[in-house]
């Protein structure tokens, strides 16, 4: 991060965390995940309607009155005066009410469904008995799949554009982001445009520079919202403050451009973070002081750098003829002339700084040395070339493969066998004894 706080800490409510963000990021906004609350309401409460009444407080725009006046009604409804949990819950609502939340940039995230997708998608590439080297390799494979599908939903959003409804009455506004914005932010303000016919305009006054505008649902006499329009720079507010926390208009501010007669949606409506351009806009990234001396690190600060100028010029260069062939020139030249640069740097004549590529010997991955375990025979491991000698042995000839019963081998060799070894037992029978008594063995009479 280098010493740069986050803007918004989303966490499931760990106490620990919670003491550890307040020293370490006290500018950052702590907010509390939505679906973790959803989760306990449910287990402490156990009522459906409970959990879909907490819900709306949970995210919907009320403004302060409103919604303090709803969790009342909701506490005499399910007669949860006493409870502890609803008591430690509305302790907590500044770090998890949308009405309290609605201020700050969170783009659209109210839960931890980012970092939870992302664990649930490696998942399914390890198991608990999987090896380290299978591991690191199935790692790998996860995370390439997933920035091939950012650059696939990448590709689409830049090159293609979505199926606009032909009867919307406000279809210049969805073709507007539909070639600015991704295709995500496309469909998300679209069910906005969709939506602002519901709304009504009940009142106008003229402040300054500024215009009021008083809307309100159709049928509904409670909820009115105030829309404020600068006539300097068409930038529109609305109460509920949806712009700035998601990012996108919400349905209020399109009725009230309708009612303008805006033909554009007002650049100051369009977030850049959401355009198909937002990579370009970084031309250079700063190395730390203390990253300025690891090699790796520079490498990759400069490869991104130049990642993003190339794709960028390549956008421009692909549109006409002469200018794709000036570009393939130019980078063909280039491509030499850093070549011819990196081989003198390499040269240890011509420079005293050894390229680590260059002097790292290359290290390879080999079969693992045999092992002889507790137990194996000495047969189980022969020397590398030679054949193993498998069958039994014969008694008689001493030829594997067959047994002595089975042995072809002349009978004289047997027979003189067992001579020879009953001579040798006769003279040893024969030998008189050095033990004192002269008497000769039983064995020899």
């Amino acid at each position: 991060m280098h010493r740069r706080q986050p803007a918004v800490v989303v966490t499931d409510g760990d106490a620990v965390m919670k003491a550890a963000i307040i020293p370490c990021f006290p500018d950052s906004t702590h907010r509390l995940c939505g679906w973790h609350l959803s989760t306990n309401a449910t287990s402490n409460i156990k009522s459906p309607d409970f959990t879909k009444a907490f819900r709306k407080l949970l995210y919907s725009h009320y403004n302060v009155p409103q919604w303090y006046e709803r969790w009342d009604a909701l506490l005499d409804k399910f007669e949860l005066h006493d409870n502890a949990w609803a008591a430690t819950t509305y302790e907590q609502r500044l770090h998890w009410a949308e009405t309290f939340l609605k201020t700050h940039f969170f783009g659209g995230m109210s839960t931890t469904q980012r970092c939870e997708s992302i664990n649930s998608y490696i998942k399914r590439f390890l198991n608990c008995k999987i090896p380290l080297r299978d591991f690191i390799r199935h790692v790998d494979i996860a995370q390439r799949n997933i920035r091939e599908s950012e650059r696939h939903d990448d590709f689409i959003s830049y090159y293609t554009e979505p199926a606009y409804p032909t009867d919307a009455t406000l279809i210049g506004y969805l073709r507007q982001y539909g070639v600015a914005c991704t295709r995500q932010v496309f469909h998300m303000v679209k069910l906005e445009v969709d939506l602002e016919s519901r709304y009504n305009i009940v009142g106008r006054e003229a402040e300054g520079t500024s215009n009021i505008f008083k809307l309100r649902k159709f049928s509904h006499q409670g909820s009115e919202y105030t829309v404020t329009h600068s006539m300097v720079d068409n930038h529109l507010q609305c109460s509920c403050r949806q712009f700035e926390s998601d990012g996108i208009p919400c349905r209020h501010i399109f009725a009230v451009m309708k009612n303008l007669d805006l033909q554009h949606v007002p650049p100051t409506l369009i977030k850049r973070r959401f355009t198909v351009r937002a990579k370009e806009g970084v031309t250079d990234f700063v190395v730390p002081p203390s990253y300025q001396d690891v090699p790796q690190v520079v490498e990759m600060r400069r490869f991104g750098t130049l990642n993003i100028l190339a794709t960028h010029m390549n956008s421009l260069a692909e549109k006409l003829d002469s200018s794709y062939n000036i570009a393939k020139d130019k980078m063909r030249e280039l491509i030499l002339q850093f070549q011819l640069a990196l081989e003198e740097q390499q040269d240890p004549a011509s420079s005293d700084i050894p390229n680590e590529r260059s002097s790292t010997p290359r290290r390879l991955v080999r079969d693992p040395v045999i092992v002889r375990t507790k137990g194996c025979r000495d047969s189980d491991f022969s020397e590398p070339g030679v054949q193993r000698q498998v069958g039994n042995k014969c008694g008689r000839c001493g030829v594997r493969g067959h047994y002595r019963t089975t042995c072809r081998a002349p009978m004289e060799q047997d027979s003189q066998a067992t001579t020879q070894g009953y001579e040798t037992a006769s003279h040893t029978d024969a030998t008189p004894s050095t033990s004192g008594n002269n008497q000769p063995f039983p064995g020899s009479i």
